[in-house]
């Protein structure tokens, strides 16, 4: 990704000033689906997981529509999520948002303001300007301030991390430089932005799309959904991060959601998992390193 000076930063558990939390005192597991959907339809959906003393699972969601077969499988299993919406995602389905939020158990985040790519942009000034505006607009929709952050088209710039801090955003989701999470340092400063990386590698759209010039590298969902749970059982050994990308529009299709369905029902099998919000993980992990908000 954009691994610069100011967002490449050693995990808190390795900092001698700060408490350790991704060890002897609580080993901290991240499970993360995420799902977006191209052009605006932007869904991600994030599960993290917590090892040890506390094991947490949290999804994310960030999305402009979510489908039904998505929303069926969350309420199945009443799982809590963290939607990350844009604004102009809202402005184009106004009765989203709502939908989510009167289901009193997910959070949502901010996507930037229609999805812009803040690296291509590097313009300080107009990054801000739609921050703002999509922070003010996703206050007002879902009563409340967002307090997390994914990089709008999955980017970051030079300023974001800065910009970030100035709105008083507890966590971001962009990065994908470790495998659990940590805080992000701003020319060589501590910032008190927990990161929350993902990573592109497990990726339902890298495999199961078909490019203009052929299909997917393994378009087999059960496959790919074995994969995912292969890679699920190494993280929940080693209590670290796991990082699983979904798109609603590839997920979504009858074909794939009932391996979805399957993932979500044998990690909840396994012995003491938390399903959180993110927030929920960013503020517990700022507390096991002894950090105030």
């Amino acid at each position: 990704m954009y691994n610069t000076k100011s967002t490449s930063s050693p995990s808190l558990s390795n900092t001698k000033e700060n408490k350790c939390y991704s060890t002897s005192c609580v080993r901290l597991f991240c499970s993360l689906l995420e799902l977006k959907m191209t052009r605006g339809l932007d869904l991600r959906l994030t599960k993290i997981i917590g090892l040890g003393a506390d094991r947490r699972l949290e999804l994310f969601l960030e999305m402009f529509n979510v489908p039904n077969f998505v929303h069926e499988v969350l309420d199945l299993y009443d799982i809590p999520a963290t939607f990350f919406v844009s604004g102009v995602a809202d402005l184009v389905d106004p009765q989203m948002v709502p939908t989510i939020v009167n289901r009193k158990r997910h959070e949502i985040g901010v996507l930037g303001w229609s999805d812009e790519n803040v690296a291509t942009l590097n313009d300080a000034g107009e990054e801000e300007r739609l921050l703002s505006r999509a922070i003010e607009r996703m206050t007002s929709v879902a009563g409340r301030k967002p307090v997390g952050a994914r990089g709008p088209s999955g980017t970051m710039s030079l300023h974001t991390m800065g910009l970030l801090k100035k709105a008083g955003i507890l966590y971001d989701s962009t990065l994908q430089s470790r495998d659990e999470a940590y805080e992000v340092l701003l020319e060589g400063q501590r910032s008190a932005i927990v990161e929350l990386p993902n990573n592109v590698y497990r990726n339902d759209y890298r495999f199961l799309t078909a490019a203009r010039t052929g299909p997917g590298l393994l378009p087999s969902p059960e496959l790919i959904f074995e994969t995912f749970r292969d890679d699920f059982d190494v993280a929940y050994q080693e209590g670290t991060l796991f990082v699983l990308t979904l798109h609603p529009q590839v997920v979504g299709m009858r074909s794939r959601i009932i391996y979805l369905d399957e993932l979500v029902h044998y990690i909840k099998q396994k012995p003491g998992v938390w399903f959180a919000t993110a927030e929920q993980i960013a503020r517990y992990v700022k507390q096991q390193a002894g950090l105030s908000d």
